[in-house]
């Protein structure tokens, strides 16, 4: 009888160690993924749970080793993306005085794009501001290009009757500013103003108090 079960249905059992290998595979790895990290992940920060998702799915799908690789890659081009797209805060501190705070490096791939979201954001506003007050406080590095943008953008507000100011600069945008400073129309940053208009003060507070200062009746605006 035994016989016979095996011959006819040897064709039907022939996989069947392979099904339960893979299925003993299939629990063991279950076993070993812990969810936690991507939920703790979740509640901090949705982009990197997302990342850490697209990197489980490479793994599982693609194997270990690709799906690694295939993750790094993603991760990579995420953050070339977020260089290029600096996140810009805009804000009035005063009628008249728009504060425009970038936030991240501005370099060679990202300064025409930023200047032109500032110049966007101004000409939206309502009413026009007398002066676009810069907030490097959140910048870490300006480049060449970037100034040579941003020398650009004071020429055009320059001619709209407006002015560019620069605050709070860490040292390596200060020491930019000091190289570059006849690109702003300055020949020293320690004095007032240049044919520009453009002022830089170290703080934002110090550069509120200037314009409101300037813009008391009888002084004539920026």
């Amino acid at each position: 009888m035994a016989v016979l079960v095996l011959t006819v249905l040897a064709s039907l059992l022939a996989d069947l160690a392979q099904a339960i290998l893979g299925a003993i595979v299939l629990v063991a790895a279950i076993g070993l993924v812990n969810l936690a990290p991507l939920r703790r992940i979740r509640t901090i920060r949705q982009r990197d749970f997302w990342l850490g998702l697209v990197a489980l799915a490479g793994v599982l799908v693609f194997g270990v080793l690709r799906g690694v690789l295939e993750a790094v890659l993603i991760s990579l081009l995420v953050l070339l993306h977020e260089l290029d797209h600096p996140r810009i805060v805009a804000g009035e501190r005063a009628p008249g005085l728009l504060v425009v705070r970038p936030e991240g490096r501005l370099f060679f791939a990202n300064a025409r794009r930023v200047v032109d979201r500032i110049t966007a954001i101004v000409v939206d506003r309502r009413p026009p501001p007398r002066v676009v007050l810069l907030d490097l406080s959140a910048v870490n590095d300006l480049e060449v290009t970037a100034l040579e943008r941003l020398a650009d953008l004071a020429e055009d507000l320059h001619g709209q009757g407006r002015a560019l100011w620069v605050a709070a600069p860490s040292q390596r945008p200060l020491e930019m500013l000091r190289r570059g400073a006849e690109l702003l129309g300055r020949n020293d940053l320690r004095a007032d103003t240049g044919r520009l208009g453009v002022r830089v003060f170290m703080s934002l507070d110090d550069a509120v108090a200037a314009y409101q200062r300037q813009t008391q009746p009888g002084r004539p605006p920026p």
